[in-house]
C-alpha cells in the first residue's frame, strides 16, 4: 500500500476532470495555479485519457523567438511544407506576420480533438505573443483548443477573451 507522502500517486481529481471537459466547447482553455498545485499533471493526465492529438509546448524562458521556434516545430507531426512555412515566417510579432502565421495553421488538416497545450506560460512575458495566441483563439480553427497552463493571468486580455 502506497504511503501517503508517495509522489508517484496521481490523484484523480473528479471535478478538475469534469471542467477539462470544457476544452472541447471552447477555442481557449485557461488553468491557472500558484506552483505545486499539480496543474500540468491534472491536465496531462487528461488529455492522455481523451485519445486526442496533443502538441505540448513547455516554455522554459521568456524568447520570443525561442517561443516561435518552438511553436512551429510542434505541428510537424501534421504536416512538414506547413511547419516549413511557420519556420519561415519566423516569430509572429507583427499584425502582417501573426496574420500570416494564423492562416497557415488554419489552412492545415487539424484532426478532430487537436490541443495545443503551452505549459508554464507565466515564463513567457511577451506582448507579442499574448496577441498572437489571442488572433489565433479569435480565428476559431476547426478542431483546434488552446489550453494555457500558468501561475499567473494570461496577458491583459484575459477577460475578453472569456
Amino acid at each position: 500500500m502506497p504511503m501517503p507522502n508517495d509522489t508517484r500517486i496521481v490523484y484523480r481529481r473528479n471535478l478538475l476532470n469534469k471542467l477539462l471537459d470544457n476544452v472541447w466547447e471552447y477555442p481557449l482553455t485557461l488553468v491557472e495555479a500558484p506552483m505545486g498545485y499539480g496543474k500540468t499533471i491534472a491536465v496531462k493526465s487528461f488529455l492522455q485519457n481523451s485519445g486526442v492529438m496533443v502538441l505540448w509546448q513547455t516554455i522554459f524562458d521568456s524568447s520570443p523567438i525561442i517561443f516561435g521556434n518552438s511553436f512551429s516545430r510542434l505541428f510537424r507531426a501534421l504536416n512538414l511544407s506547413y511547419t516549413s512555412s511557420l519556420i519561415a515566417l519566423g516569430v509572429a510579432t507583427d499584425h502582417v506576420l501573426k496574420e500570416e502565421a494564423v492562416e497557415v495553421i488554419g489552412g492545415m488538416k487539424i484532426p478532430d480533438r487537436t490541443v495545443i497545450v503551452f505549459d508554464d506560460y507565466h515564463m513567457l512575458t511577451s506582448n507579442e505573443i499574448d496577441q498572437f495566441i489571442e488572433r489565433l483563439v479569435k480565428a476559431k480553427i476547426p478542431s483546434l483548443h488552446i489550453v494555457v497552463i500558468s501561475r499567473n493571468a494570461f496577458g491583459e486580455n484575459t477577460v475578453e477573451l472569456t
